[in-house]
């Protein structure tokens, strides 16, 4: 696995790290990790989207590593704790 402040991070590289860290949510993504996994994502969904069980199989599958490096890249980009990000989400009720 290349180190992301010393090397360039490519497509294959990008999603090879994102299907390794499954379900991972702990450590930090990088912003080329992220935006390569949602380019993959977006052409997968793209290209398979039109066969209606494959496109839905390809969506569960991709889902929770979808919603790691997120949360990943969240936890870099924000620097905030956990509690932090769930109560600044919540819609106030003045």
């Amino acid at each position: 696995m290349p180190d992301p402040a010393t090397s360039y991070l490519g497509f294959v590289e990008a999603v090879k790290i994102c299907f390794n860290k499954y379900a991972d949510f702990k450590g930090r993504a990088t912003r080329a990790e992220y935006w390569w996994w949602y380019l993959f994502t977006v052409l997968v969904s793209l290209v398979l989207g039109w066969i209606p069980f494959l496109g839905w199989a390809v969506s569960v599958a991709v889902l929770i590593p979808t919603l790691a490096v997120s949360w990943r890249r969240d936890r870099k980009s924000t620097r905030l704790n956990s509690s932090h990000k769930t109560e600044s989400r919540m819609p106030s009720s003045a």
